[in-house]
């Protein structure tokens, strides 16, 4: 499970709003997706790639690998042992062709901001937290928001369940701010139903399918971000993680079965080679789904019987491979939004005592410690054109955006 933010404009241009009542997006379980056999690794980590792989069937794109290989091919290079990053998100959608929708919400985001993104067409992928009672830790996952429904809820895909549900704006909202270290992230991701995602769409699109490679395997974050991580130096000292923070984590939660509900725990499907995705029709209209659930993003004791937990990683070859112009792109225009505009300051924001290091690592600490007011601070300092704010708002955005929840304690590590 792993959850970061995208950023999302609050004034965007308006399209027709989708329908109501069309039918969900497709459902992808990242535990066993169709296709599945014994050349599927890394299931538990790999929430993020099975959530743009439900954007790559929305599109119709990738047609002619199955939903286990597409999987693979999209987290090859990104997903670690500690998830993935937001970065890695927006590289995995631009190489599928998928522009983001705006800046990534986070903070004190609006919901008017994230209903007007769905109404236009889009999506996002929302980095939220999860919570395990046995230990009393909080996990990052991500998931998919697909849609609103008419009494104003959100039609939610989970990764780890078995088919979409439904959740209040204020689950979703408990949910984001919970994703450790510091609260998540909602990353606005470009329709086929928008117009200007579609010709955005154009641009991107990568001129070779993806390859279902000899094993669908994933890895670490490869070498060739550096070349946009060597300029953004990481603010927090450098340790080797001790658990798999940014993983598809599991919290104890032994109401969740429904969610689950049909899916075969014993055996997984063969790859064929022949198209096996989700088709766009499989899920009923928002209309039947119009309950929410009491217990969102939760996921019974079982979900990890028969699955293989090790964390596969691929060759070096593969992490330094070179980076497709669609993952350039989208790495270039992913940001952050910490709230809605507000007036242009007057006066400096930031302490003149402190210099931009000591200024970012207590705010960052604090928003460790869920201090609410740094949300609000941060919305300041996205109004303010004096220099040291820019830099130290800068700061705070390079590490939220590559921040996979390392910390935290997950279900895994009992195996």
């Amino acid at each position: 499970m792993s959850i970061r933010r995208s950023v999302t404009s609050e004034s965007l241009p308006v399209q027709a709003p989708r329908a109501e009542g069309a039918a969900s997006l497709p459902h992808i379980n990242q535990l066993r997706p169709k296709g599945a056999n014994s050349n599927y690794v890394n299931g538990p980590y790999n929430c993020a790639p099975a959530v743009v792989a439900m954007v790559a069937r929305n599109w119709g794109k990738q047609g002619h690998l199955n939903d286990a290989q597409l999987i693979n091919s999209l987290g090859k290079g990104i997903v670690t042992p500690q998830g993935t990053t937001p970065e890695g998100v927006a590289q995995m959608l631009g190489r599928i062709g998928v522009p983001l929708a705006g800046e990534a919400l986070a903070g004190q985001y609006s919901d008017a901001a994230l209903k007007q993104h769905l109404q236009q067409g889009n999506s996002l992928i929302a980095q939220v937290g999860v919570n395990d009672p046995a230990t009393g830790q909080d996990s990052a996952h991500y998931v998919l928001i697909q849609k609103g429904t008419a009494d104003g809820n959100y039609v939610v895909s989970d990764p780890m369940a078995n088919k979409p549900y439904v959740i209040t704006p204020k689950q979703l909202r408990e949910a984001v701010g919970r994703a450790p270290p510091d609260g998540g992230l909602l990353i606005p991701v470009g329709g086929p139903g928008n117009a200007s995602a579609v010709a955005t769409a154009t641009a991107l699109a990568p001129t070779q399918p993806l390859a279902a490679g000899p094993r669908a395997a994933l890895a670490p974050s490869r070498g060739a971000t550096d070349a946009f991580e060597s300029s953004r130096p990481s603010l927090l000292p450098s340790s080797a993680p001790s658990e798999a923070a940014g993983a598809t984590l599991i919290p104890s939660r032994a109401g969740a079965e429904p969610l689950l509900q049909g899916l075969n725990t014993a055996t997984l499907a063969s790859t064929t080679g022949a198209f096996a995705g989700s088709p766009l029709t499989s899920f009923a209209p928002v209309s039947s789904l119009a309950a929410p659930v009491p217990e969102p993003f939760a996921v019974p004791d079982n979900a990890l019987e028969g699955i293989d937990t090790r964390f596969h990683e691929e060759p070096a070859a593969v992490q330094n491979a070179p980076l497709s112009t669609g993952e350039q792109q989208n790495l270039a225009a992913l940001d952050i939004s910490y709230g809605p505009q507000n007036a242009p300051v007057s006066e400096q924001v930031t302490s003149r005592e402190q210099n931009v290091e000591e200024i970012s690592r207590d705010l960052l600490s604090r928003k460790e410690q869920k201090d609410p007011e740094v949300n609000k601070l941060l919305a300041q300092l996205e109004s303010s054109s004096f220099a040291k704010d820019k830099q130290v708002l800068n700061r705070i955005k390079r590490e939220d955006l590559k921040d996979p929840g390392i910390g935290k304690k997950t279900w895994i590590d009992s195996f």
